[in-house]
This record gives C-alpha cells, structure tokens and sequence, in this order.
C-alpha cells in the first residue's frame, strides 16, 4: 500500500497543494479539539478535521493518508499511543 496518493482518478482532487498548505486546518482542527498532555489522536484528529472542512482530503495535498500528510509538514512530532493509536504533538 502507497502513502502516496494516486494521480489519477475520478475521486481524487483536482488542484494539489503542498503538505504545508495543511497546516492552519490541522491547527485549528487541533485548538478545537483541546488536549491534556499536548499530544492529538490522529484519528480524532482526522474526524474534527471532518467535522470542520467537509470537503478536507489529505489527497488534495499528495498524500492518500493523514499520517503521510501531517508527518511531511515536518512541524509535528509522533508516537503510538497506549491504545497503539498514532497521536501526534506541535514540535
């Protein structure tokens, strides 16, 4: 399975962007959903950006996962969590 997203397809975006075009979404995603310990699930994370922007795709920037998008803006550290669930901090 490929990070990368496909370039083709009826389904995917038209217009590409980069990973750091992302980055005020995933911070607001992230001021709306508060933390304890500075650390986001990355699921929830990817939910409230849902909630949010309805039409967020993280293949709108290259990236066919979440993960692969927030890890190539290169301003957030991760980790697995207890659960093994990825979470992901500001650096």
């Amino acid at each position: 399975e490929s990070d990368e997203a496909p370039s083709a397809g009826k389904n995917a975006p038209r217009s590409r962007k980069s990973a750091g075009d992302a980055l005020p979404l995933i911070r607001k995603a992230m001021d709306q959903m508060g933390d304890d310990d500075g650390w986001y699930n990355l699921g929830i994370l990817g939910q409230t950006l849902g909630k949010l922007y309805p039409d967020f795709d993280p293949r709108t920037y290259g990236n066919a996962k979440l993960s692969t998008l927030v890890r190539k803006t290169g301003a957030f550290a991760d980790r697995k969590g207890a659960d093994g669930a990825i979470e992901i901090s500001p650096k």
